[in-house]
């Protein structure tokens, strides 16, 4: 087997050095260029949840319906739940909800939706909607989000519940507005596990 001689070069090259040829530990942190390392040429897995920094989205969780229903809603009803499993009791949760055409078809009727944690309301979410609608299909669309603190990492459900607080008429979760500017409504939960 013939081998080639490893030379340096004048200019500073190197010639015949093999892979692997050099002492682990020869080359750190400090000898790369700056940005030589592209995204390419990491490792699969190299980059891990707990190495992300502050603000990153490390995980995400929706679901949504675009069913309708329809009910006088004198008791708590539970409309979407969604669950996650935070990776760091430290992390925040955000909770955004979207109502595609919730609201009622009488003008003095409104209803409320909340949010709840393992069944428990979280504090400084109560959305009074609803009051603004008619049999022309007009229709309150409310949203809203909040930022929680798990505290651990267990399992979380969240869940939106909606009753109705005045007046007599039925209440429409998710209508399908009957003028057709909102014919095919969409009501989501989504769950985004911030890195703090």
């Amino acid at each position: 087997k013939n081998l080639m001689p490893v030379t340096i070069n004048g200019d500073g090259s190197i010639t015949g050095l093999s892979v692997g040829g050099l002492p682990n530990g020869t080359v750190d942190a400090d000898t790369l260029a700056s940005n030589a390392v592209t995204s390419a040429k990491l490792a699969s897995g190299a980059i891990t949840r707990s190495s992300l920094p502050a603000g990153s989205v490390l995980q995400t969780v929706q679901v949504t319906t675009t069913a309708q229903t329809e009910n006088a809603y004198t008791s708590q009803q539970t409309f979407l739940t969604a669950s996650i499993t935070p990776t760091d009791s430290n992390n925040k949760i955000l909770v955004n909800v979207n109502c595609g055409g919730c609201g009622s078809r009488n003008t003095s009727t409104f209803w409320r939706m909340r949010i709840k944690k393992d069944g428990s309301l979280l504090r400084g979410v109560a959305s009074y909607i609803g009051g603004y609608g008619d049999d022309s299909g007009n229709e309150d669309y409310p949203s809203c989000s909040f930022l929680d603190s798990p505290g651990t990492t267990n399992a979380i459900t969240y869940t939106l519940h909606g009753d109705r607080v005045s007046g007599s008429a039925n209440c429409y979760f998710n209508h399908n507005d009957s003028s057709g500017t909102n014919s095919q409504a969409q009501s989501s939960m989504t769950l985004m596990e911030i890195a703090v």
